[in-house]
C-alpha cells in the first residue's frame, strides 16, 4: 500500500479491534454514502421536511426556549431549585403526553408497528377475547394431573414426616435454639430497663 492510499490515522488500526477495521472498499462506501447525505437532492427533500411541519418546529422551538430562559433564570437565582425545575418539568412532559399524546399520532407509525408491519397478530399471542376465555373455563382441579398428583405427593410426604427420626431431631434443635436466642433477648432488655 503507497502513502496516497493511506489515511491520515491509519497508524491507529493497530489499536482498532478487528471488528470495527474499515479497508480501502468500506473507506470507499462510507465516502460514497457522505457524499450521498450532503447531495443537493438529500438537502432539498431535507427541506422540504422541514417546511412541511414548520408550524410545529416554530411551536416546539418557542416553548423550548422559554423552558431554557426559566432554567436559567432559576439557575441564576436559586440554585438548589433547579434540579426541582427540570424533574417537574419532565413530570409536566409525561403528563402532556399522557393526556394529548396519542391523538397527534393516531395515523403515524408506533414503535410496534415498526417491527410488526400490518399489526399482524404473532404467532401463540392470545387476543382479549381469547385470555378471557381461558380464565372463565379453566378448571383449576383438572388442569394438570402432573402437578396434582406432585402437590398430593408432597402433602403425604408433610404428613409422613412425624416417623422421620432425623427430621424432628432437627427440629428439636432449632427450638431450642430460638428459645435461648428469646431468652438472651429478655435478659438484655432487663438489664436495660
Amino acid at each position: 500500500m503507497c502513502l496516497a492510499e493511506q489515511g491520515p490515522l491509519d497508524w491507529l488500526v493497530p489499536f482498532i479491534p478487528p471488528v470495527l477495521r474499515v479497508n480501502c472498499e468500506t473507506r470507499a462506501k462510507i465516502k460514497c454514502k457522505v457524499a450521498h447525505l450532503v447531495s443537493k437532492e438529500t438537502v432539498r427533500s431535507i427541506g422540504f421536511e422541514i417546511l412541511a411541519c414548520w408550524r410545529y418546529l416554530a411551536v416546539f422551538s418557542v416553548i423550548f426556549s422559554v423552558w431554557m430562559a426559566g432554567l436559567f433564570y432559576i439557575y441564576d437565582n436559586e440554585r438548589e431549585f433547579a434540579m426541582a425545575y427540570i424533574i417537574t418539568s419532565g413530570f409536566a412532559l409525561i403528563g402532556c403526553h399522557l393526556l394529548i399524546g396519542d391523538e397527534g399520532r393516531s395515523s403515524g407509525i408506533s414503535a410496534y408497528s415498526v417491527f410488526n408491519r400490518g399489526t399482524l397478530r404473532m404467532m401463540g399471542s392470545l387476543s382479549a377475547e381469547q385470555f378471557e376465555n381461558e380464565i372463565r373455563h379453566r378448571n383449576p382441579e383438572n388442569s394438570n394431573p402432573h402437578l396434582i398428583a406432585e402437590v398430593t405427593q408432597e402433602h403425604h410426604d408433610e404428613l409422613n414426616d412425624e416417623g422421620d427420626i432425623e427430621l424432628v431431631a432437627a427440629i428439636k434443635l432449632s427450638l431450642q435454639e430460638y428459645k435461648r436466642a428469646d431468652r438472651r433477648i429478655r435478659r438484655t432488655s432487663h438489664r436495660r430497663e
